[in-house]
């Protein structure tokens, strides 16, 4: 199994964040799917959605394909 990026994880969450409309606990159960030895908490989804809320300067949400998110999300 491929090891990720702990800072991977931030980027994959405000991603869907701001790419979706999936609640708090949909995007848990993504991100416990794509990173199956996270530790990631719905304190943590709720503090990602914070400051995404407060850094109202989000740039355009990026949409990878599949090859670049593989890419993006690998060591």
């Amino acid at each position: 199994m491929a090891k990720y990026k702990v800072q991977g994880i931030g980027k994959f969450v405000t991603n869907l964040i701001t790419t979706t409309e999936l609640s708090n606990k949909e995007i848990l159960a993504k991100v416990k799917e794509t990173f199956p030895e996270a530790q990631t908490s719905m304190s943590c989804i709720a503090w990602y959605q914070t400051n995404v809320r407060k850094n109202v300067k989000v740039p355009a949400p990026v949409v990878l394909t599949d090859e670049q998110f593989e890419e993006e999300f690998k060591v």
